[in-house]
């Protein structure tokens, strides 16, 4: 009961990005101690059953001695009835498996002009982070009556699906469960060609899961990246040192090149897993990016890459494990150091010119792939690594490089020569308690000037100029205060002193006297600066936690906002219908409109909520938004105000997808709390409230003439709802023919071949189709947005797959005259703009 109650606690703080430590050690706390006492149960009920087992023993062949009752009397014994309910998987009667079944009946089975056969249970866990919507058997109230279970026969015939020709019929897996579909007869008529080759299948004896689909005929190229990644990197900022209109910095797993000038953006698309760090050449358009753990054997690489053309210089792989904390180019720009997150946080010399990664034949270690082998290597501390730079003027005659190294409780630096095959290392640490008598928890920034003057961001509020290691003084900033705020950007400038910021968002400029000459503070939910820039002409660009870029001008005092995004999870998506207008929404609670022609956001059309955003729709002509929040409430917004004219509480658990009806006269809502919703489209009052899934309801679709819902739920089950009655459509010939003109839903006969034989049902996230009914995209788990041809109906379709982000990609659209598709990359926070060629 403790574990049940706790699984919403649970749920809610793993898609907290922040969550009260002390909270969240509570309850681990809480749940080791119920594990420890279920142990000792278990224990106990186990002696309890060995003991008991015994007894019976003797209690039977007495029985059996005496001529009396139990088996010998052709009665069963209780052993024997244990046995066969162990084996049949049943409970005695009246208990309920943790499915909700009695007495080992199935959940209940779908109307079939598609459905699931008797499911497993979805995975309990899902890649890439996705907030789990509940499955069946959670704190749940009484289910409707199971239906007995069928075999795929009986349960054709049960729909009414024999009467089909049995070239309508067919199936497909969803990892080990069977999805049962019947195609409507339209599709049928305009491909004779699909039924001659059932039937040849059939005759041969082929292999149905053979596919004789083809690859769409068209393409995505990402043409824009809505966001910036300030809330998982530092550092990761730059300006073109040829052009000060065109900025270089990460977003997801793709290296953005964004010439603010022209409003244009190009990308480098090599990576697989998120960027987390960026550096730049000295004095050319050339980028090394690194980047986390990507999922199986390959382990984190860093790419060299050529800014202009975006064209891959070197690869340096297999060497780093779990994450690359941090890149820097040397003064000389020969050398890329690299640092990993291993327990040491090795760092590694590459010279990237001559050293292009290849990987030497026949010398991986066993279980590893081959790796990159570096100029030289230096284990660099225990310590949690936050940001490296090299320093344009060592201090030491003996050393070819010098590199400051900041992080948890670290401010180091060493010294190398490359006259050995790993280097010749030194260390030294920053000498700056003697003088301060401050232990700092943190020195999260880091940065030179041209005449080797380093600047480092404390925990306290002070910037700590020293030479080398060499402590020269600490020099406050408006966050030295009782509660201080930490430094957690600064830049040495080309003219002498430094600008830092810290968590407030409050920058200040320093001259070379270290007197401050300005100030300015930056607006956003999350201001504090993560990166900063300098142009060639003295322009300031800073890129904040909250995923926003500014330029600032300190004469001024004003910042202008280049490029902004979201800054938590993105769930919602949708394209306005006539206009080239799409709106979005996430977990930092704001519904945002962008306008995809000249790629900014619509000014006032900014919306807060209490609660995080899960989905949107607008209805047909684009005067209204339904936007579903996870606290089971609905929000009816006027397109034009952005303001919200109507809301209700609708379900008991998170609203993950809705859709206005043809008419827009009412809208289709599906919640976690496993329940399809009917509503009115003006008050938001509930027409009808729809129960028969086992699961959350992740997808629904209208038919064409509005009198059908189609829903889709977590657990692979397709249903079908009359729209006006609110009752569920028992028979799946009744709606085998209905046109399902929008399909949103990841499960269908129009979509089985977009599943493949690994994937199981939490694997793909988002389904559109084209308004021209040609193309289909998805969004999966792994970052990939995939183009397949509408309908796909060839088992393990032929697909085409663009990389970009690097989380699960939950919604994708195509745009309303079908020339570009948009995704959402979950935790990865950005949204793209693919165009159709």
């Amino acid at each position: 009961a403790l574990l049940l109650a706790d699984r919403s606690q649970t749920a809610r703080m793993s898609d907290n990005e922040n969550v009260d430590v002390a909270e969240l050690a509570e309850l681990v706390s809480k749940l080791e101690g119920v594990l420890a006492s279920t142990q000792k149960d278990t224990e106990r009920l186990m002696g309890m059953v060995a003991t008991l087992s015994k007894r019976l023993d003797k209690v039977e062949k007495a029985a059996a001695s005496g001529g009396g009752g139990g088996a010998a009397n052709g009665k069963t014994s209780a052993r024997a009835v244990a046995r066969r309910r162990a084996q049949n998987n049943t409970l005695p009667r009246g208990f309920k498996r943790a499915d909700g079944a009695a007495n080992g009946r199935a959940r209940p089975q779908t109307a079939h002009a598609g459905g699931r056969s008797p499911a497993n249970s979805a995975a309990s866990s899902d890649s890439g982070g996705r907030a789990r919507p509940r499955t069946a058997g959670a704190n749940r109230k009484k289910k409707p009556a199971a239906m007995p279970k069928l075999s795929s026969a009986s349960r054709i015939k049960e729909d009414g699906l024999d009467e089909l020709d049995p070239a309508r019929r067919g199936h497909y897996y969803v990892g080990k469960t069977k999805v049962q579909v019947a195609l409507p007869q339209s599709f049928m008529d305009a491909h004779p060609e699909f039924k001659a080759e059932r039937e040849e299948r059939s005759k041969k004896g082929m292999d149905e899961a053979k596919s004789n689909g083809s690859e769409p005929s068209k393409d995505l190229e990402l043409r824009f990246a809505y966001g910036y990644n300030g809330a998982n990197s530092h550092a990761n900022l730059f300006y073109h040192p040829e052009d000060d209109h065109t900025l270089i910095y990460s977003l997801a797993a793709a290296g953005v090149v964004f010439n603010k000038a022209e409003n244009t953006q190009a990308f480098f698309l090599e990576h697989n897993e998120d960027i987390s760090c960026l550096a730049r050449h000295p004095t050319k358009p050339i980028v090394a990016t690194g980047q986390v753990d990507p999922k199986g054997k390959e382990q984190p690489f860093v790419c060299v890459w050529d800014a202009d053309s975006r064209k891959l210089l070197a690869k340096y792989v297999n060497f780093h494990d779990r994450e690359i904390v941090a890149v820097a180019f040397s003064p000389d720009g020969k050398y890329v150091a690299s640092v990993g997150a291993d327990d040491n946080h090795t760092m590694a010399l590459w010279q990237w010119e001559k050293n292009s990664g290849t990987p030497p034949k026949g010398k991986a270690k066993k279980g590893k792939l081959p790796a990159s082998v570096p100029d030289a290597t230096h284990a660099t501390a225990k310590n949690e690594v936050y940001a490296i730079a090299f320093n344009p003027k060592p201090t030491k005659e003996e050393s070819d490089y010098e590199i400051a190294v900041v992080g948890v409780k670290l401010a180091i630096f060493l010294g190398v020569k490359l006259d050995k095959a790993r280097g010749k290392w030194s260390e030294s640490k920053l000498s700056y308690y003697a003088k301060t008598k401050k232990s700092q928890k943190a020195f999260h920034c880091v940065s030179f000037s041209a005449n080797g003057d380093c600047f480092t961001g404390t925990a306290t509020g002070e910037v700590y100029h020293s030479h080398g290691s060499e402590f020269q003084s600490a020099i406050k900033t408006h966050g030295a205060k009782k509660k201080p705020t930490p430094v957690t950007g600064v830049l040495a400038l080309r003219d002498g002193g430094f600008v830092a910021g810290g968590k407030d968002g409050v920058l200040e400029v320093f001259d070379s006297d270290f007197k401050v000459q300005s100030s300015i503070k930056l607006s956003g939910s999350k201001p504090e600066p993560v990166a900063f820039a300098q142009s060639a002409s003295g322009v300031v660009a800073v890129g904040t936690k909250g995923n926003e870029l500014y330029e600032v001008d300190f004469k001024e005092d004003e910042a202008h906002l280049v490029t902004s995004g979201h800054s938590a999870q993105v769930w919602a998506l949708a394209v306005h219908p006539s206009e080239e207008v799409m709106v979005t929404g996430a977990h930092d609670k704001l519904l945002r409109a962008w306008n995809f022609a000249d790629h900014r956001a619509v000014d006032g059309k900014q919306l807060a909520f209490k609660s995080p955003v899960r989905c949107a729709a607008f209805n047909a002509d684009g005067s209204k938004i339904v936007v579903g929040l996870k606290n089971g409430s609905l929000h009816l917004v006027d397109y034009a105000s952005f303001e919200v004219v109507t809301k209700k509480k609708v379900a008991k658990e998170t609203i993950d997808t809705v859709e206005f009806s043809p008419s827009g006269e009412t809208i289709a809502a599906g919640s976690w709390d496993q329940n399809v919703y009917v509503v009115d489209s003006e008050s938001l009052e509930v027409k009808h409230t729809m129960k028969g899934h086992s699961s959350s309801v992740l997808m629904v679709n209208h038919s064409g003439d509005g009198k059908y819902i189609m829903s889709n739920s977590k657990d692979y089950e397709i249903l079908y709802w009359n729209a006006q009655t609110g009752k569920r459509v028992k028979k799946g010939i009744e709606v085998v023919d209905v046109e399902f003109p929008t399909w949103n839903c990841f499960l269908g006969w129009a979509v089985q071949g977009i599943w493949r034989d690994v994937e199981d049902g939490t694997d793909i996230n988002a389904v559109a189709n084209s308004h021209s009914g040609d193309l289909l995209v998805t969004g999966d788990d792994f970052g990939n947005v995939r183009l397949y041809e509408y309908p796909s109906v060839h088992p393990r379709a032929p697909y085409k797959a663009f990389r970009g982000h690097s989380s699960h990609v939950t919604k994708v659209r195509f745009s309303n005259n079908d020339e570009y598709v948009f995704s959402a990359g979950g935790a990865d926070t950005g949204v793209f703009q693919w165009q159709v060629r």
